[in-house]
């Protein structure tokens, strides 16, 4: 895959990346992050940029965490779907010989 590039500039700092991935997405990752500062902006009333950029990081990291937690639990949920309707079919094709 090609490596494209984003100018990113926010709390007062420029920088450019390259990474490889589509560059819409590359710019919707960037627009989430300041809509994500915004939101802690506006909540704590912090203007710092570090701590601002601190504060978002943490709260994101939240997101993802919690997010790996919830992708766990339906993984667990749907391999014990997939026991019970095994378990299901098992006892239907017993009955069905049976029969």
């Amino acid at each position: 895959m090609a490596r494209n590039t984003l100018h990113i500039d926010l709390l007062g700092r420029s920088v450019t990346i390259s990474a490889e991935e589509d560059p819409d997405y590359l710019q919707a990752v960037l627009d989430y992050y300041r809509r994500a500062l915004g939101s802690i902006g506006e909540k704590t009333g912090v203007k710092d940029p570090l701590l601002l950029a601190i504060l978002t990081g943490f709260e994101l990291s939240d997101e993802v965490k919690k997010l790996s937690r919830w992708r766990r639990a339906q993984s667990s949920d749907d391999a014990e779907a997939e026991r019970i309707a095994c378990d299901l079919i098992s006892r239907i094709d017993a009955v069905v010989e049976r029969g």
